[in-house]
């Protein structure tokens, strides 16, 4: 299994169960929750619950049968989703930040503000701990 893969799905909001059941079936293309199990690793008492949040996020469809069997959705497809709500939690990211700045009206400041001797005295305590 290729774990710099993993992390990298890790990164993107998968668990590493998805990740790991991701990649098997984009390797593999058609499988089913036994094959998942075999080359993922994954136990068993896990793979459906993780291939029913993998379908319900739209990474993988299922063709229903006995047994069901998965397959990955149009990984490129997959990419710009993925590619898209990064973006979007960045901008978001980005709005609140520059918000949050503007209403405290922060300023830098090189130098610390402690108007009296005790403020100074703790904070020298604080420094020597």
């Amino acid at each position: 299994m290729n774990e710099k893969l993993i992390g990298s799905l890790l990164k993107l909001g998968f668990t590493e169960y998805e990740a790991r059941a991701y990649l098997v079936i984009i390797q593999l293309n058609l499988s089913s929750a036994n094959e998942i199990i075999e080359f993922s690793g994954l136990p068993r008492g896990k793979i459906y619950s993780t291939l029913n949040q993998l379908a319900e996020k739209g990474y993988i469809g299922v063709n229903e049968g006995n047994p069901a069997l998965y397959y990955p959705v149009n990984p490129v497809e997959t990419i710009a989703l993925l590619k898209k709500q990064v973006l979007a939690d960045f901008s978001e990211l980005e709005e609140d930040i520059i918000a949050m700045s503007r209403r405290n009206n922060l300023k830098p400041s090189l130098f610390w503000e402690m108007p009296n001797l005790t403020n100074i005295e703790k904070k020298v305590k604080n420094l020597a701990l």
